[in-house]
């Protein structure tokens, strides 16, 4: 699809091996249940990680960090939502694929929003020179994240906290910009004014609704309908929170 960059989630099993996957749980993309923390690597392997999507898809599996990257090398860029909190040796199981600073972006808990606030520091630590990609919202944060964190490659800007302004200050710091559009929000007229204010990287969920709207510039268009495991969903959104706070309880 001509795509240059893959963003991932990437969480880490009971006996610590990274594994790609999005949510805390394994209960709503596989058919088993549990957190993924509390399960090991063999146990998750033995889900079925496809057959929610359709039956093309029977039998796909979790895929482990290390097998993503073999197969992205050379291929496409990464765009890294660190999720659960990292390790050194992950860090480096990026390098030695030859993800660095120019074929790779590191943001924490969903572009940054409510992630855990010390994993930034916890990155830099490990890699001073880490592609960290922490949220800013106003031209003094992002003053104040680049005083912290000199060697970042990227900010986030929240889609309402858009404005040609922003853009251009951080573009004249050397950085990219990204943002998202999800949910309800994805759709031409979002597209229409991220462009407009000059983001480099945004994420979405309709990718055929985007190209549509490049080719005709039609901002009329309606939202196409989510899919039916999208965690956005309120029956989906519901289950996550119960199962939250089931976890919090035990």
């Amino acid at each position: 699809m001509g795509l240059e960059y893959v963003e991932m989630d990437i969480r880490f099993t009971s006996d610590g091996v990274p594994v790609v996957i999005h949510d805390a749980r394994v209960d709503r993309t596989t058919n088993g249940s549990g957190k993924v923390d509390e399960l090991t690597l063999s146990e998750i392997r033995e889900l079925d990680a496809g057959s929610w999507f359709s039956d093309e898809f029977i039998g796909t599996r979790v895929p482990t960090l290390e097998e993503t990257l073999k197969l992205l090398q050379g291929r496409a860029c990464i765009f890294w939502d660190t999720k659960a909190r990292p390790n050194e040796a992950t860090i480096e199981l990026f390098r030695r694929y030859g993800f660095d600073r120019e074929c790779l972006l590191i943001s924490f808990g969903g572009l940054g929003y409510g992630g855990d606030p010390t994993t930034p520091k916890l990155i830099a630590g490990f890699w001073p020179y880490a592609p960290l990609v922490p949220v800013i919202k106003t031209q003094a944060e992002l003053t104040e994240t680049l005083n912290d964190f000199p060697n970042i490659r990227a900010v986030s800007i929240p889609r309402r906290r858009l404005s040609p302004e922003l853009v251009d200050s951080a573009h004249a710091e050397g950085l990219l910009v990204a943002t998202s559009t999800m949910g309800q929000a994805d759709r031409a007229l979002a597209y229409q004014s991220i462009i407009e204010a000059g983001v480099d990287i945004f994420m979405l969920d309709y990718i055929d609704s985007f190209y549509a709207y490049l080719e005709n510039g039609n901002t009329d268009t309606p939202i196409p309908p989510a899919p039916k495991n999208a965690e956005y969903l309120p029956e989906n959104w519901e289950k996550k929170q119960k199962a939250n706070a089931a976890d919090q309880e035990n």
